[in-house]
């Protein structure tokens, strides 16, 4: 199985909600966020946060997990972040038997509300909102 933030981007990609490691625009990346100065102010930025350990249940490797986004806007884009945030949400939360790969997602749910995190040292806005749920190989 592949990271879950490596599914997750491509479930985020397969919808529009931004673009790999876009450099204008919402740019999608994995467990590090880019500084505003290496590429686009805005940013969607995945990470993987925990879960319990992968267990087999006959034969099918069974795996939960936690990941949190982080979404930062421009400078004067506190509500637009918060906006791609809740885009993020409908996106992910209460999906159900979705397969990416060789993985099928039995659920992902949205496991906390969106939050305000800080502004960043550039005085961009970061919100947050975390993840989590069952996949199995396929």
């Amino acid at each position: 199985m592949n990271p879950v933030s490596v599914d997750l981007k491509d479930i985020l990609v397969a919808d529009g909600v931004g673009v790999f490691a876009a450099t204008t625009g919402w740019g999608i990346y994995l467990d590090q966020e880019p500084t505003s100065q290496e590429s686009t102010q805005t940013a969607i930025t995945i990470y993987n946060v925990g879960g319990d350990p992968d267990d087999t249940l006959n034969g099918i490797e069974v795996s939960d997990f936690v990941s949190q986004i982080r979404v930062r806007g421009t400078e004067t884009g506190y509500a637009s972040a918060y906006a791609k945030m809740e885009e993020i949400v409908s996106s992910l939360n209460q999906l159900k038997d979705h397969i990416t790969g060789s993985t099928r997602y039995a659920v992902i749910y949205r496991s906390s509300t969106i939050r305000f995190l800080k502004r960043d040292d550039a005085n961009l806005p970061i919100w947050v909102c975390d993840f989590a749920g069952l996949r199995t190989t396929e």
